[in-house]
């Protein structure tokens, strides 16, 4: 979770794991904490935001995640903490999208 905390501040508040998942959810709400902080110089008015948009930052912060661990996972397979390899992983990121806050 990602709260806008003042103009230019934001809170994340998450339960972290040390995993691929974990690492993941915590871009994502950094993706949310980065659109808040360019959000800060408008108004009320100019902020209200679709969630198309507001989700944008943050699956780009997930994306730089996932691309990093498929390339580490295609230089060391055995470093991939997904059962299956990199062929699994890929398709699960692909697959799931990870547009949305896991429990």
């Amino acid at each position: 979770f990602c709260a806008r905390l003042r103009a230019d501040e934001s809170r994340i508040l998450a339960n972290y794991r040390d995993s691929y998942d974990g690492l993941s959810t915590l871009a994502h709400e950094l993706g949310h904490a980065y659109h808040n902080l360019t959000l800060a110089s408008r108004t009320r008015i100019q902020a209200q935001t679709p969630m198309t948009l507001a989700e944008t930052a943050s699956t780009f912060c997930q994306t730089i995640i996932q691309k990093k661990a498929l390339a580490v996972a295609d230089e060391r397979p055995e470093a991939c903490a997904c059962p299956g390899g990199r062929r699994r992983m890929d398709t699960t990121c692909r697959m799931d999208g990870r547009c949305h806050h896991d429990p």
